[in-house]
Order: C-alpha cells, then structure tokens, then sequence
C-alpha cells in the first residue's frame, strides 16, 4: 500500500481489516423551516381540492414530517460515525496500531490531526498523497493548502448548517496530555493498539460528534476528558458516540462524570452500565 507513510508495525491487533471503508454520506441541504413548509403544505392543499379541512390535516402532518427528518438525520450522522470508527480498525489492520491524537515533527510540534492520518480510509487518498511528510509543517502553514480544504463530510453533523467549503468538523477523539496508569485510547505522543483497551472494546469511547462545538478538522488540538464532558453537558440532545468496536450509541446529555469517565478510560477496571 504504497500511498501511505512508512511506520514500523508493531504486535498485531484486532480490526476490521478485512473490509475496506465505504464511502463517506454527503451532507444534507439546508435546514428545514418550519413556515416554508406550512407555506408548502397549504399549497398543496388548495392543489388538491382546497378547503381548511385539508389544509389542517397537511398542517396536521407537519411534526410527523419533521420527526422524519430528525430522524433521517440521525442515522446519517450515526453512519458518518460508524465509517469513522472502521476507519480506525483499518488504520490499525495496516499498522498494527491506532492513529495518534495529532502527528509531532522533529521539532516536537502538533502539525496535524488524527484525522489526517486516516484519510486513506476514508476514500480521501489523493488529498493524503498531496501532504508532505518529509517537511512537515503545521496544519495551518501556507505549503498546506490541501490541510485548509474544506472538511470531509464524515466529520460533519449534518444537524449543523455548515457553509459550503467549510473546514469545521464535530468529530472529536478524548485524549489525555501524557502516558499515565490510567489513560484514554488516546495519549499524546503515542500510539495505541487494540490489545491494550483491556476494559473492552464495546464499553470504551473512540469518538464522539458534537454539534455545539466543532474545530478545524486538520486541527491537531483534542479534548481532555473534563473539555468532552463539559461540551457534552452543553448540547441540547444525546451526544453520537462510536466506541471501539464501531458501535455507535447515544450519550445522554446528564450522563454523570463517573459513567462517562469509565467509558473513556481502556483500562481502568471499571464497570460500565452502557446506555440503551
């Protein structure tokens, strides 16, 4: 696989290596507004035989409608999360261990983000084959104007209004700053391989997609478990999260901190009561 950067592989892990990620779902137009569709509905009323008893059954319709949409986008964000999460797992069955939060250069700089790394794997190989990883530089440095492209859709909520061409995501990794005797998956400076999430691989957090927050998606800055639950406890519905595995599950918004502390943690020993 000649399109990635040379690593030196180390003790084999689990995966889902054997299949190869799919496509990435594409964004959803818009937002829906409510008066244009009561607008839309009345028309189609008096189209289809006028009177305000078959206006009001349209109008009637109008939260079953938005129900669906809800719904709809839901599942495409929990799609986006589930190619995020098998992502990783191929990213592992190549290099025998997960991506690092943010790629250090020689000078010890962040110059990039996780996201980076699995772009392969997300039918993003051209724009990864564009990056140097000879000189590599930050992120937001001019040479990396492919880093400054707009976001892949996978890291995208589609519940957010993002401008076309934007490079925010909402799809963050929880990291801690440095390795201690009890960690996340992710560690600054290190990579993780699936054999070490001894707690588990379907009761300990890979991602979560926030909507009420988001950041330059080549941005190599993550979040520390007390920025996670903060952020978490700030949105107005449950939180996506994949977990190791690829599962995805919704994180209610009071989740307590011991709950969500013993979900992010690989190797903690905790038991952990999952949402339903």
């Amino acid at each position: 696989m000649s399109q990635f950067p040379q690593q030196n592989p180390q003790t084999p892990g689990s995966g889902f290596g054997n299949y190869s990620a799919p496509p990435p779902q594409y964004k959803a137009s818009g937002s829906s507004n409510k008066s244009v569709l009561i607008i839309i509905l009345i028309v189609l009323g008096v189209f289809f035989g006028g009177g305000v008893l078959t206006i009001g059954l349209l109008v009637a319709l109008l939260p079953a409608v938005q129900s669906a949409r809800q719904a709809a986008r839901q599942m495409q964000d929990s799609n986006n999360l589930k190619v995020v999460g098998l992502a990783m797992h191929n990213y592992e069955s190549v290099y025998k261990r997960l991506p690092a939060p943010a790629a250090i250069n020689s000078k010890g700089e962040k110059v990039w983000s996780w996201r980076v790394s699995i772009l392969p794997f997300i039918e993003e190989v051209n724009r990864y084959q564009a990056i140097d990883f000879q000189d590599m530089q930050p992120w937001n440095n001019p040479k990396n104007k492919v880093l400054q492209e707009a976001s892949p859709a996978v890291f995208q909520s589609v519940h957010v209004n993002h401008p076309p061409g934007s490079q925010a995501c909402n799809v963050f990794v929880i990291s801690a700053p440095e390795p201690a005797s009890v960690s996340p998956i992710f560690v600054e400076g290190e990579n993780t391989r699936l054999p070490e999430i001894i707690d588990g691989t379907s009761y300990t957090l890979l991602a979560i997609m926030l909507r009420k927050h988001s950041t330059e998606w080549a941005n190599p800055a993550n979040l520390t478990v007390d920025e996670a639950y903060g952020y978490i406890q700030q949105e107005d519905q449950d939180v996506l999260a994949v977990f190791a595995d690829g599962s995805v599950r919704s994180l209610p918004v009071n989740i307590d901190r011991a709950t969500f502390e013993a979900m992010v943690t690989r190797n903690g020993g905790e038991v952990v009561d999952l949402p339903e």
